[in-house]
């Protein structure tokens, strides 16, 4: 399946509430996608899992993200109705250089496998809200310390609300500027899991 000219995922499964996989989905390109090209493109897809190689995301589809400026709502809900959850999609590699709003992007999703974002660097991410917010994972450390947030950044509000598995989460001073930040309204509201919230250099956080 050769999708290298496609420049628009968006929505392409929203709504699919009974779609279980999506065989090939390692094969699909991002090489032109761009704007808000992925925006809920797996969008309440209750049901799906990334669980199978083939079913899942390559590393080359998040490398050619470098254009793709909106993520909302990308995995918004996905796997909700699944016992325990299905497999996570592969995102390590997701360029998201030049991405301004990753909003509700994994909101109400629920996974059996840990995601990793530790890499991602987000320059010019202005909205986070609601990113994982009622999201449900394994247990594991959210690594934010080498995001490279800017003054872009303007809201986090209900970033991690209510969501389950997320046991500590980590920002470095060096690589985080939160001065244009200008709302963290329910950033961390009745988080099921959260033990340690880590600044690294807090003095610079005044």
């Amino acid at each position: 399946c050769d999708t290298s000219n496609v420049t628009n995922y968006y929505g392409m499964y929203y709504d699919a509430k009974v779609i279980e996989e999506v065989i090939g989905l390692s094969e699909f390109s991002s090489a032109s996608v761009i704007s808000n090209g992925v925006q809920f493109m797996f969008s309440q897809c209750n049901k799906l899992s990334f669980s199978n190689v083939g079913s899942n995301l390559s590393d080359a589809f998040g490398t050619g993200l470098t254009n793709c400026t909106n993520m909302i709502g990308m995995f918004y809900y996905v796997g909700k109705n699944l016992v325990g959850g299905g497999g996570a999609p592969n995102i390590t590699n997701f360029d998201t250089t030049n991405a301004t709003n990753f909003g509700i992007m994994f909101q109400g999703a629920k996974f059996n496998t840990t995601i990793d974002i530790t890499s991602w660097n987000v320059p010019a991410l202005t909205n986070m809200g609601a990113m994982f917010y009622l999201c449900e994972l394994p247990t594991q450390t959210m690594d934010l310390s080498a995001w490279n947030f800017t003054s872009a950044m303007t809201t986090m509000a209900s970033f991690i609300r209510q969501s389950v598995g997320i046991t500590s989460l980590k920002f470095d001073s060096a690589n985080c500027d939160l001065g244009g930040v200008t709302t963290l309204s329910h950033f961390a509201y009745n988080n099921k899991s959260l033990t340690s919230v880590e600044f690294v250099g807090a003095s610079d956080f005044s």
